[in-house]
């Protein structure tokens, strides 16, 4: 099996039951670069101050490992300790997680769950160990699993085992990282494995399923609930429609973004020709940085200008980038919808 059959088998048993809606519209690593710099981060980030849980026999990965990522999380602040099997019934009686809890037991299941539920802030996509790093660097706990592996040698090698053969799912809390492997505590007590961990080689992050933060409701900064707010105001507004977030914009929706924006233009052809007259942009052919897509925004508010170099400490100045870093760099979509619905506040259009 090359390394494109084996993304999609597992792949396909994460994502299934995911929507767009289930998602919080915010930065993930690259996005967060771009907006706050590059963070100085440590090495070894490792969260082990709550106790090891215990399924026992139940299928219930899950809920499991979603509250022991939680208690980490909230142990700094309260250290409110939050009961997986409590949780799990109650939302079985309530008819939350339907089919007597056989319906419950999916990755996109759990988080909505606990997002439905008031425990969670939301969540996003991890995809490289930098990433993970910064999301554990902001007590962003994470979460993942796989689906062809060897549980017992797992135990017995404090390591991930896997193998295509075999064919048994299961869930689990990624509470740490050093310079080689992620860590993750399991549910089944610690007698088993390291103490109730294991580890995964970053070599072997192709097993995982997706990695997804979890952004707890106590660790959720003001600016993450302002950006999402603006994110989705901009959806609202038909500027952008909040699908693929993390992309990088190209450079036909960008001049649609911001004529829409700035002179409510929503005819496609009618906003490259007003773009190409007032000078938002002079030709399609450039890369998208996020210089360029802030000279567009200017442009767009206040005509054209000789002072380009000036135009990255006004954005600051104005609150519509909160750095210089990255302005170079191709800029993301969900990014772009921000620079955007900033620019719309500084000049008024927006509350």
């Amino acid at each position: 099996m090359d390394e494109k059959e084996l993304q999609n088998v597992v792949i396909s048993n994460d994502t299934e039951w995911f929507t767009a809606d289930d998602y919080l519209h915010i930065p993930s690593y690259a996005t967060a670069m771009e907006e706050y710099g590059e963070a100085d981060l440590p090495e070894s980030i490792v969260y082990n101050n709550t106790p090891i849980l215990d399924q026992w026999r139940e299928g219930a990965c899950s809920v499991f490992w979603i509250t022991k990522a939680e208690n980490e999380a909230d142990y700094f602040d309260s250290k409110t300790q939050l009961d997986a099997m409590k949780i799990r019934k109650e939302a079985i009686a309530k008819g939350i997680i339907p089919n007597e809890g056989r319906d419950g037991r999916s990755m996109s299941g759990a988080l909505k769950l606990f997002k439905d539920l008031g425990l969670i802030q939301g969540y996003y996509f991890c995809e490289t160990a930098d990433e993970v790093r910064l999301a554990l660097s902001k007590k962003h706990l994470c979460y993942t699993g796989a689906r062809h592996v060897r549980r017992h040698q797992t135990g017995v090698s404090h390591t991930l085992t896997p193998d295509l053969k075999a064919d048994a799912g299961h869930l689990f809390a990624l509470t740490g990282i050093d310079n080689e492997k992620y860590y993750h505590p399991n549910s089944w007590t610690d007698g088993w494995g390291d103490k109730g961990f294991f580890y995964t080689p970053f070599e072997s992050q192709k097993w995982l399923y997706s990695i997804v933060a979890i952004i707890d409701k106590k660790n959720a900064t003001p600016e993450v609930a302002v950006d999402s707010a603006d994110s989705e105001k901009m959806v609202e507004m038909n500027i952008w429609n909040g699908k693929l977030p993390n992309e990088s914009l190209i450079k036909l929706h960008a001049v649609l973004m911001v004529m829409r924006a700035f002179h409510n233009e929503f005819d496609d052809n009618k906003a490259i020709q007003k773009a190409l007259e007032l000078g938002v942009v002079s030709s399609v052919n450039w890369p998208l940085t996020k210089r360029r897509f802030l000279k567009m925004i200017f442009v767009a508010m206040n005509g054209r200008t000789s002072r380009e170099e000036l135009i990255p400490d006004l954005a600051i100045e104005q609150g519509i980038i909160k750095s210089k870093s990255g302005l170079d760099e191709p800029v993301k979509r969900y990014h772009a919808s921000l620079m955007i619905a900033r620019a719309l506040r500084f000049s008024g259009k927006i509350e």
